[in-house]
């Protein structure tokens, strides 16, 4: 994304807020560990569940 706005607008700033930054970080920690739960339980990732919810 910065490149593109760096393409496009070579004079911008790119500013990051902080909330946007932890929030983010967050999300993607928690996933970690959810993928990390779901695979010490044997359980199927959730796109594995997507593919199978259209054949029923």
């Amino acid at each position: 994304m910065d490149r593109e706005v760096q393409h496009h607008y070579p004079n911008a700033a790119v500013v990051y807020d902080l909330f946007n930054v932890v929030a983010k970080f967050g999300r993607e920690a928690v996933d970690r560990v959810r993928v990390s739960c779901r695979r010490t339980a044997g359980l199927p990732s959730a796109s594995e569940n997507h593919q199978s919810d259209g054949d029923s």
